[in-house]
């Protein structure tokens, strides 16, 4: 049966997979980012991938062997066998306005909450400017493992992957959940790959994801 939260992939992903026999629930043991698990929703083609890379990347610093040397490898071949022979300028225009318009509404406090869940932040300063440069400097983390693990010419195939799956936040409570680490990926795979305009408008009232984009640039270049 197919999930009751999730509908398919939009039209323009063209993913030749489906949401059949979605995973057991009680056999599920992996919360996503705070949430508790009887919150989730049996995972969608969509969920599943979000869950697996808000585990495989590991936002927050749980450098473990596996999210340092692999994490960014193995997300970055999902992405490509999804994406297929699928056009980026198709899926640009399908899902940056969408994705924009996600990454303006997510606070800093959602990007500390997937963090804490490994990196043990607390959650009781007022400082959010100090929460802000906390959350830069895991993203130059991010970023140093990406361009270790992958090549330059993956990065846009890793964002592509990223506007493909904040298409299904409205649809997909998995996807939802793990916004904060979505948008994670999306900030350092879109500056990598020089699409972060796609993501972010820098043009726009100031909002928490850009300020910490800003934060992270100073820092990383």
């Amino acid at each position: 049966l197919k999930s009751p939260h999730c509908t398919p992939l939009p039209e323009v992903s063209q993913l030749e997979m489906d949401d059949d026999n979605p995973s057991d629930s009680d056999e599920s043991n992996d919360a996503v980012d705070t949430l508790p698990l009887d919150e989730l929703s049996h995972p969608s083609v969509a969920g599943a991938i979000s869950i697996f890379i808000r585990h495989a990347i590991a936002f927050g610093g749980a450098y473990e062997n596996d999210t340092q040397n692999y994490g960014w490898k193995a997300v970055s071949a999902i992405a490509h066998i999804l994406q297929g022979d699928r056009e980026t300028l198709a899926i640009t225009t399908a899902g940056s306005s969408n994705a924009q318009s996600i990454a303006a509404s997510i606070e800093v406090k959602d990007f500390i909450a997937a963090a804490t869940t490994h990196f043990h932040l607390g959650h009781h300063s007022a400082d959010k400017k100090k929460y802000c440069n906390t959350v830069a400097n895991l993203l130059v983390r991010l970023a140093s493992d990406c361009r270790r693990q992958i090549h330059s010419q993956a990065f846009g195939t890793v964002f592509n992957l990223i506007l493909l799956l904040l298409l299904r936040y409205d649809s997909c409570r998995d996807v939802e959940l793990c916004r904060a680490t979505l948008i994670a990926v999306g900030l350092v795979s879109g500056h990598l790959s020089g699409r972060i305009g796609e993501l972010l408008d820098l043009t726009e009232t100031p909002c928490d994801a850009k300020d910490i984009y800003l934060m992270y640039t100073a820092k990383y270049s």
